[in-house]
């Protein structure tokens, strides 16, 4: 993902959540980190997914609050696993990000 680049100039970089739940436990970690990077120019986020196994309502609260927070930018999930891609499909959450696997 080092071809992202934006308008700003600011080249997005790989957040990856302390795994292997993203949950109400670490959730306003993962938003911390996103909106540090937002706050400094980003219009595009990657969040890499691939120690997440596990994902409960508070991390989809998460995701969704930080795709609103970029209305005119993107979320990017990379190596989205099994459970985590089925939970994403089963809320109708998945069409609002960007997923692809490295």
């Amino acid at each position: 993902m080092e071809n992202i680049s934006e308008a700003s100039g600011v080249t997005p970089t790989p957040i990856r959540p302390s795994g292997p739940r993203l949950d109400i436990t670490n959730a306003h970690l993962l938003t911390d980190k996103a909106l540090a990077q937002h706050d400094a120019g980003a219009t595009a986020l990657i969040i890499d997914m691939s120690e997440i196994d596990f994902v409960d309502s508070s991390g989809i609260g998460a995701l969704v609050g930080l795709r609103r927070r970029l209305k005119h930018g993107s979320v990017t999930l990379l190596n989205v696993g099994g459970f985590v891609a089925t939970v994403l499909s089963k809320t109708k959450t998945a069409p609002l990000f960007e997923m692809t696997s490295t």
